[in-house]
């Protein structure tokens, strides 16, 4: 195994590139919008499959003649599609911006998948699916990874377990489907065999595909200083606070993600960032501000000075969501774009204080390490979170996306 194809299909980004095992470099690095949903309901978020196959087809193609070995692929997490147990496609891809399903009432779901149970949860979105389709028994839940293996029927029927921990349905304790969660699904279903090795999925031609693993974890496998000593400050479309380490068992106020290498993370998630930015700028974006760019007209100083109280809690899924989001401390003075730009930037930057106050237990933490599109894009971010946590703040930026690289890194273990 020499070149590689690595791919990362995020919620906002698609971004692929070629890689030299043997020369250590990359080549070809592409990236574009994600399709978006297709659905009209404000509270679903429907991604059309035969999209996502067409973007996964295109990126394999263009890329044939640097004659790559084998496709490794990081994905977006908390989404599924459904198929019948001979994995023929019955849905589109349902992603975790989804917000139909009502939450299920079931005991300990925190202590049996590690997670808090939320709006958007694909077991929560399975739940309302199966009471109002018609589908014939049994039906097959896949995550995006194990759908894109798929493409030209070659599936092996394997999914990495921290594609179908995001799901809510799995045992972390077990390393299995709950049954007891799965008795909440009023109809039969089935799952492909999990694995937490990088195995073979399936097959483009016959170029092996490697089972996917979640965005979280490989930005993280990507970052080349992470340690166990250091909080890893994810911020993109979603939000992830986490720290790598050697126990299954996290503390009561944070949740548990399978890693990799025999490692685990325990994080805090879906913490309100890209998504909220772009709903609370919505309205600037209407009176045609490029809003991105104008976030960068501040200085740092400016930043911290702002006066507005903004709650980024605007979807439901988010992490302390209560009635919404909203805009306080408003007064005849202070109410200007200005004063709403800044106060925007400092309120993200100021709620990381609290998450990662939750790390405490931990000791010997040196440092907070930040990833993603928002930290690199926004480069004031880095100053603010320091000295709103007090820590030093680092960033790992390269000229390739941590995702990529954290494939890049998978690659190496597997050739």
């Amino acid at each position: 195994m020499n070149n590689v194809l690595l791919v990362d299909f995020g919620a906002t980004h698609i971004k692929s590139v070629i890689f030299s095992i043997e020369n250590d470099e990359y080549t070809n690095f592409d990236k574009f919008s994600s399709p978006q949903s297709k659905s009209k309901n404000k509270n679903e978020f429907v991604i059309c499959t035969n999209r996502l196959l067409k973007t996964f087809e295109n990126i394999c193609v263009k890329n044939l003649k640097y004659n790559y070995d084998a496709i490794f692929i990081s994905s977006q997490m908390h989404g599924f599609a459904i198929a019948d147990k001979n994995n023929k496609l019955l849905s589109d891809y349902i992603s975790w911006q989804d917000q139909r399903g009502k939450l299920l009432d079931i005991e300990n779901f925190d202590k049996i998948t590690g997670m808090k149970n939320r709006i958007g949860l694909p077991v929560n979105n399975l739940a309302q699916i199966v009471n109002v389709e018609n589908f014939v028994d049994p039906i097959k839940v896949i995550t995006l990874p194990e759908l894109l293996s798929n493409i030209h029927e070659k599936s092996e029927n394997i999914v990495h377990n921290t594609m179908i921990a995001s799901t809510g349905l799995y045992d972390i304790n077990n390393e299995a489907i709950s049954e007891n969660i799965l008795n909440h699904i009023q109809q039969a279903v089935v799952f492909n065999k999990s694995s937490s090795s990088i195995q073979v999925s399936g097959f483009y031609n016959d170029i092996p595909i490697y089972c996917g693993i979640g965005d979280l974890q490989a930005a993280i496998n990507g970052n080349d200083s992470a340690t166990n000593k250091s909080i890893l400050v994810n911020i993109g479309t979603g939000s992830q606070v986490s720290l790598i380490s050697k126990s299954k068992k996290q503390p009561p106020n944070l949740e548990y993600r399978p890693y990799i290498d025999g490692n685990h993370l325990h994080t805090i998630t879906h913490i309100p960032a890209g998504r909220a930015l772009n709903t609370l700028l919505f309205p600037f974006r209407e009176m045609g501000i490029d809003c991105w760019s104008k976030i960068n007209d501040y200085s740092v100083e400016q930043i911290h000075n702002s006066t507005l109280d903004i709650d980024f809690s605007v979807f439901e899924s988010a992490n302390n969501y209560v009635d919404g989001g909203f805009i306080k401390n408003i007064t005849e003075q202070n109410f200007n774009i200005d004063n709403i730009f800044c106060s925007l930037i400092k309120q993200l930057c100021l709620q990381y204080a609290g998450y990662i106050d939750k790390f405490n237990y931990k000791s010997d933490l040196s440092c907070v390490i930040l990833s993603g599109g928002i930290p690199k894009n926004v480069p004031t971010l880095q100053s603010l979170i320091e000295t709103y946590t007090g820590k030093k703040c680092l960033t790992n930026y390269s000229n390739i996306d941590e995702t990529l690289h954290g494939l890049a890194k998978i690659a190496i273990t597997c050739a």
